[in-house]
């Protein structure tokens, strides 16, 4: 199977995986796109892993604003470090779920996830900073995973 590499209007080029997001005939019938070149490349699996780390919150309404000021030093410093990709804080609209707050945390590689684990440690605890006493006190309940993250 071949795929066809193009550009967009923004003359941003499209890789074979953004291309399987759209449909091709739609795209190069379309006014918004310029073929600036036609080239047949074996389309290739893409290898990407990342980790991400989700933490759910059950988060009173009382506690929203000390658990809010905490987070937000915590994401600072996460940013920060090496191998970071993104991070999301995610606040419930409506549904069911018992959760109303999570975070997402994204690495690079596992590498970069178990550095970023040591770094936070060593700097909670130059810092006095102990996340699962402020939890205790602020009544919050937490459950964490990690997952991979991969295209498709």
């Amino acid at each position: 199977m071949t795929v066809f590499i193009f550009q967009d209007r923004r003359f941003q080029p499209l890789t074979h995986s953004s291309v399987s997001k759209y449909n091709l005939q739609a795209l190069l019938a379309g006014p918004l796109v310029t073929i600036v070149e036609l080239k047949r490349l074996p389309i290739q699996e893409e290898q990407t892993v990342e980790i991400v780390l989700i933490d759910k919150f059950i988060v009173p309404e009382e506690s929203k604003a000390a658990f809010f000021e905490a987070t937000r030093k915590v994401q600072r410093f996460l940013r920060a470090l090496s191998g970071f990709v993104e991070g999301f804080v995610y606040g419930k609209t409506e549904g069911e779920s018992r959760y109303n707050v999570m975070t997402a945390a994204v690495w690079e590689s596992e590498g970069a996830f178990a550095n970023a684990k040591k770094a936070a440690a060593s700097e909670f605890q130059k810092l006095g900073f102990n996340p699962q006493e402020l939890m205790k006190k602020l009544k919050i309940e937490i459950e964490r995973a990690v997952y991979n993250r991969s295209p498709y």
